[in-house]
């Protein structure tokens, strides 16, 4: 890693699994993030993406994400969406609120009608 960092290094590429959360890597050298195989956990694409926009880039960070269509990285993707608008949602400012969500109360309703266990029954 210190000889990708290093300035003027002709390395041109440095792979990181999304797995490495929490080692604290910035990658200032990085200009490009390219997320292959994405995680359900939300934030643990976007503390990939975090590593090349730390303190120290001075270039502008384009981020990729490699998705075919139909695919479970596309679910994956879409339910990282809705969880980012859920935790927008909850939160006002940055500070959590307890107003439930008209989403939240339309789909307490559905549950009651039983719609929700339809969700999980398999057909025989």
């Amino acid at each position: 890693m210190a000889a990708f960092q290093a300035p003027g290094a002709d390395i041109p590429l440095f792979l990181l699994t999304s797995q490495v959360g929490g080692l604290g890597l910035t990658l200032t050298a990085a200009d490009r993030v390219i997320i292959l195989d994405p995680s359900w956990n939300p934030a643990s694409d976007n503390q990939s993406v975090d590593r090349a926009y730390r303190i120290g880039q001075a270039r502008d960070v384009v981020v990729y994400r490699l998705i075919t269509c139909g695919s479970v990285e596309e679910k994956i993707y879409r339910r990282q969406v809705f969880k980012a608008g859920l935790s927008r949602t909850g939160t006002e400012e940055g500070v959590q609120f307890r107003r439930a969500a008209p989403a939240a109360a339309a789909a307490e309703r559905s549950a009651k009608r039983g719609s929700a266990r339809a969700c999980f029954c398999t057909a025989p």
